[in-house]
């Protein structure tokens, strides 16, 4: 009755951490992603900085995972990053960033208009320009977006952007969390099967006299 029970308990767990998982809201591997230009590269800088002081934990900026990147196919690993891992895109919009030579920002911008148009009812790109002076009557999807200007003011898009998440950068950081706790009682209950198998086998040995 006891490895009854075992059994019993486990297909609890397994079905209560599916529940969990089927609950969970959607989780994203970075809460921002900053797409600029190489020439603004100092100020994509400035920017995560700020943003780790204001207590963001995972923001994707390219130059942090060369390493990681190393052999990688770039293209695939960016449209990834902007379409699907980050919860925000904050784009450095300068006359830079859409310079006819520049192969990686029009592929993250590319994935980022993707993402938009795949679920349009929540706000994913914050665009930053970082010259007053630069127009974006000539780029459809930009010209009637609200955007923040530069300012040299990292701090304030870093207020900002805590605003954009409300309580929902404590629940992303929540899921997280959770997503850890989840694959820590997966683990436990493969620990906790293995024993009990193992028993079994051993105990039925014993029955059998051998």
């Amino acid at each position: 009755m006891q490895t009854y029970g075992t059994w019993l308990s486990l297909l609890a767990l397994g079905s209560a951490k599916e529940n969990l998982k089927l609950r969970m809201p959607v989780h994203y591997k970075y809460e921002v992603a900053i797409s600029f230009a190489e020439e603004d590269r100092n100020i994509a800088l400035a920017l995560k900085l700020a943003l780790g002081i204001a207590g963001f934990t995972s923001v994707y900026y390219y130059p942090t995972y060369q390493g990681k990147n190393w052999g990688t196919e770039l293209a695939e690993q960016l449209t990834r990053t902007f379409y699907e891992e980050a919860r925000y895109a904050i784009v450095l919009l300068s006359a830079h960033y859409f310079a006819v030579e520049k192969k990686y920002t029009k592929v993250e911008f590319k994935a980022i208009k993707r993402r938009i148009r795949s679920d349009p009812k929540n706000v994913y790109l914050l665009p930053i320009k970082l010259s007053a002076d630069f127009s974006l009557k000539n780029y459809p999807g930009l010209s009637n977006l609200n955007y923040e200007l530069w300012n040299y003011d990292p701090e304030k898009v870093a207020q900002y952007l805590k605003e954009q998440f409300g309580d929902g950068l404590i629940e992303l950081r929540k899921t997280t969390d959770n997503i850890t706790k989840i694959n820590n009682i997966g683990n436990d209950a493969l620990i906790i099967i293995g024993s009990t198998i193992r028993n079994l086998h051993n105990n039925q040995f014993k029955k059998d006299g051998t």
